[in-house]
Parts: C-alpha cells; sequence; structure tokens
C-alpha cells in the first residue's frame, strides 16, 4: 500500500523539498497551497498524514485543522515559523499530533513521519517465509512447523535465511 501524503504549504522551496523527500521514502503526495486547496484536496482524496504550515494565504493552518478534525483522526504534523510556546499549545490543543519548527530538518521529518505511519497504520518490518508448512519470520528470527515454533540458533536462523535468499524455498510476504 502506498501511504498519501498532504503537504500544505504555500513556500514552494519548501514544498519542492518535502516532494523530493517524502517521495524518495516510498510515500504519495499532493501539494496545497494554501487552507482552502487543503480542504478540497482532502475532502476529494483519502490521507493518510497531512504536513500542515500555520501561515498561509486564506484560512490558516489552525482554522484547517479544525475542519480535518471534524471529519479525521488523521495524523497531523504541523510544520510552521511559529515557534511560541502559545503557538504550539494552540496546535495541540486544535489536534495537531506533532509541532515541528522551521527550518527543520528532512531526514528528521521523514523519521517523524515513518513512525506515524508504523504506529497508526500498523505497519511492519515484518516479513514471513513460507514453504509448506514451514514459516520463517524475520523480526522475531523465529521459524514454525504447522504454528508450533522451533527453537533456533543464530547460526540455524542464519542458514535458512540463506537458503531463502540462494535457492527461493520460501516465498515471502507481510
Amino acid at each position: 500500500m502506498v501511504y498519501q501524503i498532504l503537504v500544505v504549504e504555500d513556500q514552494k522551496e519548501i514544498s519542492d523539498i518535502l516532494i523530493k523527500y517524502i517521495a524518495k521514502e516510498g510515500y504519495g503526495v499532493a501539494v496545497a497551497e494554501d487552507g482552502l486547496e487543503a480542504l478540497e484536496l482532502f475532502g476529494n482524496q483519502e490521507f493518510h498524514l497531512v504536513l500542515l504550515d500555520i501561515m498561509m494565504p486564506g484560512i490558516s493552518g489552525f482554522e484547517v485543522l479544525k475542519e480535518i478534525r471534524k471529519i479525521s483522526d488523521v495524523p497531523v504534523i504541523m510544520l510552521t515559523a511559529k515557534q511560541e510556546e502559545v503557538d504550539r499549545l494552540k496546535g495541540f490543543e486544535t489536534g495537531a499530533d506533532d509541532y515541528v519548527v522551521k527550518p527543520f530538518s528532512p531526514r528528521e521529518l521523514m523519521k517523524r513521519i515513518q513512525v506515524f505511519i508504523k504506529r497508526i497504520y500498523k505497519e511492519t518490518d515484518e516479513i514471513i517465509y513460507s514453504f509448506r508448512n514451514l514459516k520463517l519470520y524475520t523480526k522475531g528470527m523465529k521459524l514454525t512447523k504447522d504454528g508450533i515454533e522451533i527453537i533456533l540458533t543464530a547460526a540455524e536462523y542464519k542458514l535458512l535465511f540463506c537458503l531463502k535468499i540462494k535457492d527461493k524455498f520460501f516465498q515471502g510476504s507481510n
């Protein structure tokens, strides 16, 4: 599944950076340059996360957030130059899930996005490889046969994992 992120940002230089980083992580991205466009896009598409600037032409990010919260619990990260405590508190009181102050680290922001996506949409890095009645779990480094766990040493797990890669004994799934 490709998670969709709505970027609401009126500064093209910033939205271009965000588009680049978000696309590199494999997420879909749509950009709104003002609050009204953001609400229109949000009403017409499904988004899994919103990056929302506060100071924009038309209606403010706070107003956009209030409207979003009337219909959705989608994670919203405020991304703004407003760094005063009163603004951060207002963001959280309005329903923001996180608050990032400009200038920001794009890499850190991507980590924040990944954390929200994993937590909220139960994304996991677990891959399960199957062969007949055997299942090899990458995250837990375990093997089961007919649902019963077979205790493996680290060397045994690595050997099975290598066989999975080289001979394609196992078929992967999430």
